[in-house]
C-alpha cells in the first residue's frame, strides 16, 4: 500500500511539474509573441515617426521656398511702390519748379504790361466800340497759336464834309492802301505809323490807346450818325493826340517782342493757375505767391 501512495505521489508529483513546465513554457511563448509584436509595434511607430518627420522637413523646405519667393515678391511690391512714390515726389517737385518759375514770369509779364500801358485793358463802353474790340481780343487770347496782324495809325479825310480825321486801326492787308480802297466815305491822306505786330498785342493796344486818347464822354455812335459812318468810324482819336499816339505805337514796337511774350504768359495764366481769374479788364489779380512747400527728394 505504501508503494501503491509513493507511487501516486510520483505521478501526481510528474503531472504538477510537467504542467508548471507546460504552463511556463506556453507563458514564454506568449510573451515573446508579445515582444516581437512590441517590437514590429514600435518598429512600425520608428518608420511613421520617420515619415512624419520627412513630410514635415518637405513641407518645411516647402515653405521655405514659398516664404523666400514670397519675400522676393513682397520686396519686388515694396521696391516698386517705393519707387513710384519718388517718381510721384519727382514729379510733384518738378510741377512745383514749373509752377512757381510760371509765376515769376507772370508777376514780371504783369509788371511791363501795366509799365507799357498795354494791360489791364479799361472798363468797356457802351456805343464806342470798346465791346466789339474787348470781344475780338478775349477771342482771340483764347487761341493758342501765334498770329500776326497790321497796326496802323493814318489821317483820313471824310467825304462827307471834309474833315481831317487820325483814325488807329488793325488790317491783315500788307498794303494799307488796299484797306481804304473800297471805303466810299472816306479817304486815305497820310501813313503815319503801320507796323506788323503779334494779333494779341497788336489789339491790346488798340483798345489802350483809343480808350487813353478819346474825349471823357465821347460816343462815336452819337458823333457819327448813320449816313456818316465808315469801317472803324469808333477808332477815331483827337487829332491833338497824333505825336502822343506815335510815341506810344513807336515805344512798345522796340520793344514788341518783349511785350508780346509777356501777353501770352498773361493769356496763358487761365489755364495754368486758376480758370477764373478775370484778367483782361480794369484790375489783373494780385501777385501770385510762389509755393514754397519742400518736396524735395
Amino acid at each position: 500500500m505504501n508503494e501503491a501512495i509513493l507511487l501516486i505521489i510520483i505521478i501526481l508529483t510528474v503531472f504538477t511539474v510537467t504542467t508548471k513546465l507546460a504552463k511556463q513554457k506556453q507563458r514564454q511563448k506568449k510573451e515573446s509573441f508579445n515582444f516581437e509584436q512590441e517590437k514590429e509595434a514600435a518598429k512600425a511607430r520608428e518608420l511613421k515617426a520617420k515619415e512624419m518627420l520627412t513630410i514635415k522637413k518637405a513641407k518645411e523646405e516647402e515653405w521655405a521656398i514659398e516664404y523666400k519667393a514670397g519675400e522676393a515678391k513682397r520686396e519686388k511690391v515694396e521696391k516698386a511702390r517705393i519707387k513710384s512714390e519718388e517718381d510721384k515726389k519727382r514729379k510733384e517737385y518738378a510741377k512745383m519748379v514749373k509752377h512757381n518759375e510760371f509765376i515769376e514770369i507772370y508777376n514780371k509779364s504783369k509788371l511791363l504790361l501795366e509799365r507799357k500801358g498795354v494791360l489791364p485793358l479799361g472798363i468797356p463802353i457802351d456805343k464806342t466800340g470798346d465791346i466789339k474790340r474787348y470781344d475780338n481780343f478775349k477771342k482771340e487770347c483764347s487761341n493758342n497759336k501765334l498770329s500776326g496782324i497790321y497796326l496802323y495809325l493814318v489821317r483820313v479825310k471824310s467825304n462827307i464834309d471834309d474833315k481831317k480825321l487820325i483814325k488807329i486801326g488793325l488790317t491783315s492787308n500788307k498794303n494799307i492802301e488796299k484797306r481804304f480802297d473800297d471805303d466810299d466815305v472816306i479817304e486815305l491822306i497820310e501813313v503815319i505809323r503801320f507796323v506788323k505786330l503779334e494779333t494779341k498785342l497788336a489789339m491790346a493796344i488798340e483798345y489802350s490807346l483809343i480808350q487813353k486818347h478819346r474825349p471823357k464822354d465821347y460816343l462815336a455812335e452819337k458823333e457819327f450818325d448813320v449816313f456818316s459812318r465808315f469801317g472803324g468810324y469808333t477808332e477815331i482819336i483827337p487829332m491833338r493826340h497824333t505825336k502822343d499816339v506815335t510815341k506810344d505805337i513807336d515805344s512798345i514796337t522796340k520793344n514788341s517782342e518783349n511785350i508780346s511774350s509777356a501777353i501770352n504768359v498773361i493769356s496763358l495764366a487761365n489755364k495754368e493757375l486758376d480758370n477764373n481769374i478775370f484778367l483782361w479788364l480794369h484790375s489783373f489779380p494780385k501777385f501770385i505767391k510762389l509755393n514754397t512747400s519742400s518736396n524735395k527728394i
